[in-house]
């Protein structure tokens, strides 16, 4: 219920409730279907997920549209979705300089740093085959897997049974930093915080695969640096084996 006349408190009550946010972060670009968004904010249940959707297409910020055939829709921002972007940028950029650091135990979440990774694959950079990558986290323990192929990538936590061309091993911090820009790869395989094992080239090619995992990378490696957070992120380096790979 609105207390004051003021476009601010209007706003809040549209992009301020819970969720709401995430939800047009996430539809940002291009359109998502209702389980693909799910996945996006896996902590979200699909009934409050439903219910905000709702309430913000009656907003007019997002929009439904067919996809396909059959009942399938998918979710796209609106032209005033669209313009909230500046905001979310700038609110980012204000995060990175004055909130951001090193993920807290909550936000390990090795599924989730798969599927955003496949999410950001460069498909010019791929080898010309389908190349699976195994990702064996520690601190949460699990394993998951990339398929990546020029076609179309995916996130597994499954095995997907497919013989495996690089793993990259390292804590789930550590591999998260990496993704976001906090460590660079190439520090972290000198650290021993993370390894790589598969034929060298591939291999060597590997962090180029994926392009920057949010439009504040840049920033956020270069607060890193400036910080130090680039080689003092790691943690118990000096007693990890050294990166391997392949000849």
């Amino acid at each position: 219920m609105l207390s004051q006349y003021c476009p601010i408190e209007v706003a809040a009550e549209v992009v301020a409730e819970r969720w709401n946010l995430l939800i047009i972060r996430d539809l940002l670009g291009s359109g998502r279907g209702f389980n693909e968004l799910h996945r996006c904010l896996p902590r979200i249940s699909r009934s409050m997920l439903a219910d905000r959707l709702r309430r913000l297409e009656r907003a007019g910020v997002v929009m439904r549209t067919p996809h396909g055939s059959g009942r399938v829709v998918e979710y796209r921002l609106t032209e005033a979705g669209q313009e909230l972007e500046p905001l979310l940028l700038a609110l980012g950029d204000w995060s990175v300089r004055r909130l951001f650091g090193d993920p807290r135990p909550e936000q390990l979440d090795p599924a989730m740093l798969a599927f955003r990774m496949s999410e950001k694959v460069q498909v010019t950079r791929l080898p010309p085959h389908r190349t699976v990558v195994e990702l064996r986290c520690r601190q949460p323990d699990s394993r998951q897997w990339l398929l990546l192929d020029a076609a179309g990538s995916t996130a597994c936590s499954l095995d997907p049974g497919h013989p495996v061309d690089v793993v990259v091993t390292g804590d789930t911090a550590e591999l998260q930093r990496w993704f976001v820009g906090r460590r660079r790869f190439a520090e972290a395989l000198a650290a021993g915080t993370i390894t790589i094992t598969g034929p060298r080239l591939i291999a060597s090619q590997f962090p180029g695969w994926f392009g920057p995992a949010t439009p504040w990378h840049e920033t956020i490696a270069r607060f890193a640096d400036a910080t130090g957070h680039q080689s003092d992120s790691a943690t118990g380096g000096s007693g990890r084996a050294p990166s391997t790979v392949e000849a």
